[in-house]
């Protein structure tokens, strides 16, 4: 297993949880998805530095790099938190149109 990302959990004010953390990695990644669906993905929760460690596979990990280039596919631009971020912000929307 080789390490291929990593995630601070907790910046500024904002504490992610880890399921979330994982459950948005897995849904906005193109890479890790690919991880996932082959069993060749493991996530290390880190406590003392409080960071999400990603940890791959080599032989898979290489295949999904050439297949997915960039991490986020065609969201380069964001990193970590900006999607975290805009998860809340979709919640926050459809709570708000389910109620009205």
């Amino acid at each position: 297993m080789k390490k291929f990302y990593s995630v601070k959990l907790k910046e500024r004010n904002e504490q992610i949880p880890p399921f979330v953390a994982k459950h948005l990695l897995r849904r906005e990644s193109p890479l890790i998805n690919y991880l996932a669906e082959n069993k060749a993905l493991k996530f290390v929760h880190r406590k003392k530095t409080d960071t999400l460690d990603c940890f791959g596979e080599e032989k898979h990990l290489m295949v999904g790099k050439l297949k997915y280039p960039d991490m986020w596919g065609r969201k380069t631009r964001m990193g970590f938190m900006e999607l975290y971020i805009n998860m809340r912000i979709q919640q926050q929307m459809s709570l708000s149109k389910g109620s009205t």
